[in-house]
């Protein structure tokens, strides 16, 4: 009882640091879901952070991923967000918040942590289904201040977040085959949005 007693308390310090980083950066959450890992029974925390203005968009993100062990032994030490419009893309919450748990348990249990940002994921049929952007984009959380990606908590042990997002099938083919930089040229010359999952796309 005790051993789990002092997991609860980790737990808690982990979560007030991390949700203390998000508050600092996008204000109060409006919404939390415990997701658990049907394999372990183990769990983690989404919390959903309203728009309170036209330069605060609605942002999902993780808490309590990085603490995970992944499969090769190593420790997760990363969460991860996805920046949305206002309705979410015409999608429903649950729909939203299932999207995104699946996509980061297979982070947790597939991807090395050494893998190196950004990473490619392939159009998922898991993706809302109103949505028109169903690949997706791992990255660097470059949207956010400079201080936003890195968190530290103690004992040495570093937390990253990184940034989901959503891309459509010619942008997900357009990475593959030129690289990143053509499309953050691309990204900088167009006033689409990234967090618009229904964007007409950047490249045809």
């Amino acid at each position: 009882m005790h051993g789990e007693s002092d997991e609860s308390f980790a737990f808690d310090v982990y979560r007030t640091i991390v949700l203390g980083r998000y508050m600092q950066h996008w204000g109060m959450p409006e919404y939390r879901r415990v997701i658990r890992k049907s394999a372990d029974q183990s769990f983690f925390e989404m919390y959903t952070f309203p728009s309170t203005d036209s330069m605060q968009p609605f942002r999902i993100a993780s808490v309590g991923l990085a603490t995970h062990i992944k499969p090769d032994g190593e420790r997760e030490g990363k969460e991860y967000f996805m920046v949305l419009p206002d309705d979410m893309g015409g999608a429903e919450r649950d729909e939203v918040f299932n999207y995104v748990a699946d996509i980061a348990v297979h982070l947790v249990n597939n991807v090395r942590r050494s893998c190196h940002l950004p990473r490619l994921l392939g159009p998922s049929p898991l993706a809302p289904a109103n949505w028109g952007a169903k690949a997706l984009l791992i990255a660097e959380a470059t949207g956010e201040s400079e201080e936003f990606n890195i968190v530290s908590i103690g004992d040495g042990f570093e937390m990253e977040i990184e940034w989901l997002i959503p891309l459509r099938e010619a942008e997900y083919k357009f990475i593959l085959e030129k690289g990143m930089d053509p499309f953050d040229d691309l990204v900088q010359e167009s006033e689409q949005s990234l967090a618009d999952v229904n964007r007409e796309g950047l490249v045809s």
